[in-house]
């Protein structure tokens, strides 16, 4: 289990402030308290679009920071995207489809792929549209130096695990 840090600790600001340096983006998963597991993803390309984000985040939000290239694969839908796509990204392995080329600084609908026949079948329904395509964010593991997770306290500042 993470260790519970707020969205506003200057460790993890100044963390997120160096990847964005680095990176000029990052990828976020927005896990919402009491809403059935339900997640928000977010593709940020500045620091300002990503904290005021955090303003608007409800209390008990756990916020997952990705700074590698979870979407490595960018450009409008053709024929050889598609084989693109199948060739980088293994057979079974979770994948995402996001309607954009580069960061949106909002949330975003991510179509989630398990396999190559998913893929392939989301890729072709949105043949001519510009898509990012890549790996579906481990969430679920514990901090890295890949990804840093933080909650979003309560007014008074109080820390407390929401329930996912």
């Amino acid at each position: 289990m993470r260790d519970l840090v707020s969205v506003w600790d200057k460790t993890f600001l100044n963390l997120i402030e160096q990847w964005f340096l680095e990176r000029n983006e990052v990828f976020v998963v927005a896990r919402l308290s009491r809403v059935g597991g339900g997640r928000i993803y977010f593709w940020f390309s500045n620091f300002t679009s990503f904290t005021d984000q955090l303003r608007v985040f409800p209390p008990e939000t756990d916020v997952i920071v990705f700074r590698n290239d979870l979407l490595p694969l960018r450009g409008h839908v053709t024929l050889d995207l598609i084989k693109q796509a199948l060739t980088i990204i293994p057979d079974h392995i979770e994948t995402m489809v996001v309607p954009a080329l580069k960061p949106t600084n909002t949330d975003l609908h991510v179509w989630g792929c398990d396999n190559h026949a998913e893929l392939q079948e989301t890729l072709q329904d949105l043949r001519g549209q510009p898509v990012s395509v890549g790996y579906y964010p481990p969430w679920h593991e514990s901090d890295n130096d890949e990804m840093i997770s933080a909650i979003v306290p309560f007014t008074d500042g109080t820390l407390k695990r929401g329930v996912y």
